[in-house]
C-alpha cells in the first residue's frame, strides 16, 4: 500500500508542470479530427484508445495538460499493485 501511494505521489506531483511532449501533442491533434471514424482508421497503425480518451476529455472541458496526463498516471500507479500480485503468484509457483 505504501509503495502504491509513493508511486501515486511520484506520478501526480508535477503532472501539469511541463507542456505537452511531442507524442502527447500528436494525440491531441488526432483527437481533434472531425469524425470518430477518422480517429479509429488512422493509417499510422497506432491504436485509437488514447486519441479517443483525449477527445472525450477535451470535449468535456478537461483539455488541460494535467487532465490529459491523468489517465496514464493512474494506469502507471495501478500497475504497481498489479505487478506485486503477479510477482507473488510467480514466486509461489517457483517454490513448489
Amino acid at each position: 500500500m505504501v509503495v502504491t501511494l509513493l508511486a501515486a505521489f511520484v506520478r501526480l506531483v508535477d503532472l501539469g508542470w511541463q507542456s505537452l511532449w511531442v507524442d502527447e501533442y500528436l494525440w491531441t491533434l488526432t483527437a481533434s479530427l472531425k469524425s470518430l471514424s477518422a480517429i479509429i482508421h488512422r493509417p499510422d497503425g497506432y491504436p485509437p484508445t488514447m486519441a479517443l480518451l483525449f477527445r472525450a476529455l477535451q470535449r468535456s472541458g478537461l483539455g488541460d495538460d494535467w487532465w490529459l496526463r491523468l489517465p496514464s498516471a493512474l494506469a502507471g500507479t495501478l500497475s504497481v499493485p498489479v505487478l506485486y500480485a503477479v510477482a507473488r503468484r510467480v514466486a509461489r509457483r517457483r517454490r513448489r
